[in-house]
């Protein structure tokens, strides 16, 4: 949708009118249900230049990811069509995406420091929430829909972590429930169940089969996925990412371990540069000497028929004198 959008003032101007149109239902969705959260300050907040600089970070740094992951799925694709090794993308373009995610990290400790109250914590938690939720609903109007979803997603991982990733859960529950059609209305049946009548009961013993076959832990659905493109992308058990940071923080201030997450891809990334460098020397090489064995082989097999005429022309005279 930027597309046609060529200066920086132009981009503003769209994010600007979105802004006021998404806060404007924001509001009249507050109005017809006064439980939901909306802070007092958020609506001078959407107005600095903070937060559209945040706003246009995040933008940025998803376009980016977004075009990184189609093109590596390019790559496996012709990888596996050739029944070979994907080739990998340039160090250049994941440096990149790190790039991006610490300019947001930089800006997200700013607003920390500006709008953190840090002595009223369901303040905080109230600001924040709908900080992520508004970010989301903008982006939602400059994104296709089929693409939306997994920006979604990793708007909320950086903000979350991957195993408190709301968003996907939600999604993968979805996808559970669209597999294993009926399920979901397992408690409604249970709930009218009559133990004197066959067709309930049969239609109760069905859904279990049903909810038997489903997945009992979404945790396994979220372990599955694996990504060398999005930055700390640490696969954790809930249990064990209590005392983790958000990848926001965390490529700021890392912990021990996701220190050495990150030294242990910065170590993958230089082996891969260094491969890279070297293979075109590698190929030069190998071209070398097979040349070098194929000019011995020629030199000796010239070598071997001017032998065999010499000893036939040797042959030949000495029979020529007797």
């Amino acid at each position: 949708m930027l597309g046609q959008f060529h200066s920086k003032y132009e981009i503003d101007d769209l994010f600007r009118k979105i802004i006021e149109d998404k806060y404007e239902l924001m509001q009249r969705t507050k109005a017809d249900n006064p439980n939901l959260l909306l802070p007092k300050d958020f609506s001078k907040f959407i107005t600095e230049r903070l937060f559209m600089d945040f706003l246009l970070t995040i933008y940025d740094y998803c376009v980016e990811l977004h075009k990184l992951e189609k093109k590596q799925a390019i790559l496996d694709q012709q990888g596996k069509e050739r029944n070979g090794v994907a080739p990998k993308l340039l160090s250049s373009e994941t440096d990149k995406i790190n790039q991006k995610l610490k300019e947001i990290s930089e800006i997200y400790s700013k607003i920390l420091l500006k709008k953190g109250t840090y002595n009223i914590i369901i303040k905080d938690q109230k600001f924040f929430e709908t900080l992520i939720y508004f970010i989301t609903q903008v982006l939602k109007e400059v994104f296709d829909k089929s693409d939306f979803k997994y920006v979604e997603e990793e708007i909320n991982r950086i903000f979350r972590t991957n195993p408190f990733n709301l968003l996907k859960r939600k999604n993968i529950n979805e996808k559970i429930e669209q597999k294993h059609f009926g399920a979901r209305d397992y408690k409604v049946v249970k709930q009218d169940f009559n133990p004197d009548d066959d067709l309930s009961k049969n239609d109760l013993i069905q859904r279990i089969l049903t909810r038997r076959g489903m997945p009992k832990s979404i945790d396994r659905e979220m372990m599955v996925e694996k990504s060398n493109l999005k930055p700390f992308f640490i696969r954790s058990t809930r249990c064990a990412a209590i005392n983790a940071r958000s990848p926001l923080i965390a490529i700021m201030l890392p912990s021990v371990k996701e220190r050495l997450f990150q030294m242990e891809n910065e170590r993958k990334q230089m082996t891969s540069r260094f491969t890279q460098k070297q293979r075109p020397v590698k190929d030069q090489v190998e071209f070398w000497i097979q040349d070098l064995e194929n000019r011995q082989a020629r030199m000796k097999s010239e070598h071997e028929n001017t032998h065999d005429k010499s000893k036939f022309n040797n042959k030949g005279s000495q029979s020529f004198c007797q």
